[in-house]
């Protein structure tokens, strides 16, 4: 029975309504995939993006349509509400002025979906062994999976990385790659410290997304591990234009302070530290080379970031050796003992922080005044057992130094 004798024979046993619908459909199943992908993206567009994935499924629910994998993959992977080992996923559509970023904080019993991308796009590679593009899919796929996974997901992560740069050649060399693709690559190359070959890859990344934040900052580290400061600055300013979040901008703004420093210039570097610190004033790192260059500089400022580099995290013995290192360094040794000694006061009900200042202090002092920086270690000990066992390695460690300072 052709098309046309159908729709007749139906028409006597179905409402009217019911075969508009029909007609669309039968008109619309003619069209190219692209126009489906097209509704896709304007829905993802809308923030639709269970809808959009809805109507992926119900033109390819078997996932056997290369064209819509990809695309299901690319939303699953980036817009889901929950997952699973990014095996499973929850989607929502959103409001307008909802963020995709703030349901995912939320616990709620959202219904899961299997969608094991990296098995079908698999066994679509094998299917189709000239559509290069799933490399590339796989590739992407395989990126958000470490950078969610550093330390490995269902595979370890030595497979992973094995993974995601043999399917990214493959994409590169059949022309096939994105600019994230791009990027990985010169991301793995950078880790196995190839740094020219990684500029190649950052650099072809960028060609294909101008504004590829991530690709400019790894151009200006990369341009910096192999020496060429004057090439380096102008990526890490452009990386510094380009990412839209404080966290992105303040840890290129602190790349370009330590490039500045490598070219002699102190005062353009400690513009770039000071825009750093004032991005991410909770970073150990932007307050640690604000202070550093400050001193180094004899900024009237100088004291008071010492301050506030103390503050950030009094309980942090790195914070204690960052400014021992900075004052020794700009020869103001016995300066760092006495802010450590104006906070005893300020957090005699801490011994979290009075330890590590007790401590420290006594390493500053033991030269000059072995029996005060006894005394200092024993407090430190007396504080430290407040939180910690008995045989702890720092416990154990003071009470050698004593015996030490006594002999």
């Amino acid at each position: 029975m052709n098309t046309n004798l159908f729709i007749q024979h139906i028409t006597k046993k179905i409402p009217f309504l019911f075969l508009i619908i029909f007609l669309g459909s039968l008109q619309s199943c003619a069209q190219p995939p692209e126009t489906f992908l097209t509704y896709a993206d304007r829905m993802v567009k809308e923030k639709k993006y269970k809808s959009a994935i809805e109507l992926l499924d119900s033109l390819d629910p078997l996932n056997q349509n290369p064209d819509f994998v990809i695309k299901k993959t690319e939303i699953y992977s980036k817009y889901y509400v929950s997952s699973i080992m990014h095996q499973m996923f929850a989607m929502e559509d959103l409001k307008p002025n909802q963020k995709i970023e703030d349901l995912r904080r939320i616990e709620g019993n959202f219904k899961m979906k299997t969608f094991p991308a990296n098995e079908i796009l698999d066994s679509l590679i094998l299917k189709y062994p000239k559509r290069y593009d799933l490399h590339n899919a796989l590739t992407e796929y395989y990126y958000i999976i470490f950078k969610e996974y550093p330390e490995g997901w269902i595979i370890k992560k030595d497979e992973l990385l094995k993974r995601l740069e043999h399917n990214g050649n493959i994409a590169i060399k059949n022309k096939m790659a994105s600019a994230t693709t791009y990027y990985v690559i010169g991301f793995l190359k950078s880790m196995n410290d190839e740094y020219n070959e990684a500029i190649s890859m950052f650099t072809k990344a960028i060609e294909h997304d101008p504004y590829h934040a991530a690709a400019y900052y790894n151009l200006a580290l990369s341009n910096m591990y192999i020496d060429s400061f004057q090439k380096a600055l102008p990526y890490s300013q452009l990386a510094i234009e380009n990412h839209e979040d404080s966290f992105g901008k303040s840890e290129s703004c602190r790349l370009a302070g330590y490039i500045c420093e490598e070219l002699s210039d102190g005062s353009m570097a400690y513009n770039y530290f000071l825009q750093a610190w004032n991005l991410n004033k909770n970073n150990l790192d932007n307050i640690h080379a604000l202070t550093d260059i400050a001193f180094r500089l004899q900024k009237p400022d100088a004291k008071r970031f010492a301050d506030i580099y103390f503050e950030t995290d009094p309980t942090n013995e790195e914070v204690y050796g960052g400014l021992v290192e900075i004052y020794a360094q700009s020869g103001k040794g016995n300066d760092v003992l006495t802010l450590f000694e104006s906070k005893i006061e300020t957090y005699k009900n801490d011994p979290k922080v009075l330890a590590n200042i007790y401590y420290f202090s006594a390493g500053l002092i033991y030269k000059d005044d072995k029996k005060k920086a006894i005394n200092y270690l024993e407090m430190a000990m007396t504080e430290f057992l407040k939180f910690l066992p008995s045989k702890h390695a720092i416990i154990l460690t003071i009470e050698d130094k004593i015996e030490e300072f006594k002999r």
